[in-house]
């Protein structure tokens, strides 16, 4: 992943990772210092981010035990950021595939591979608790369709209606 890309990801999830800002000013110096292959200096660090050495070891630390970072030799030392985004996406295919069995439960049979295209691009485009609440809403109906959910979440969308208006009406 381009450095660019890294920096939107990690901004863009910040609170959702859990990260304190120390943490995210760590995250892009260990991910400079891996884009350009050169060896970690945590004094430099340090000093840049105006923290002491040890607490920076410790936040260092931190970020090892959340699996957003791991280490690695090369001749030297380096922390590999890449593991922070391996991380989310293991965690997505992780709920496709809980919200897939969800669909099979309800349909009470196997979902073909076009319809799992088609739940992934549901959960591409609509939130994760929404797209479940569709589906609870076609079964009211007994309408055990994907495309009877998404009509349901393309009327949502239209009405702006949200995960939280569901979640208050029942």
């Amino acid at each position: 992943m381009k450095m660019y890309h890294y920096f939107y990801y990690i901004l863009e999830n910040m609170k959702k990772l859990n990260l304190t800002s120390e943490q995210l000013n760590l995250l892009f110096f260990l991910r400079y210092y891996f884009e350009t292959g050169q060896e970690v200096d945590l004094e430099v660090i340090a000093y840049n981010m105006n923290l002491d050495l040890m607490y920076v070891a410790s936040l260092i630390e931190q970020l090892l035990e959340k699996d957003y970072i791991k280490l690695s030799r090369n001749g030297f030392i380096q922390y590999d950021t890449n593991c922070i985004y391996e991380l989310e996406m293991q965690q997505q295919k992780q709920e496709q595939s809980q919200i897939i069995n969800k669909f099979e439960v309800a349909f009470n049979r196997p979902i073909t591979q076009k319809e799992v295209t088609k739940i992934a691009e549901l959960i591409n485009d609509y939130p994760h608790k929404l797209v479940e609440y569709a589906l609870r809403e076609a079964l009211l109906y007994n309408a055990k369709n994907i495309a009877y959910v998404e009509k349901i979440l393309i009327n949502w969308k239209k009405s702006n209606f949200t995960v939280e208006d569901y979640e208050q009406q029942n």
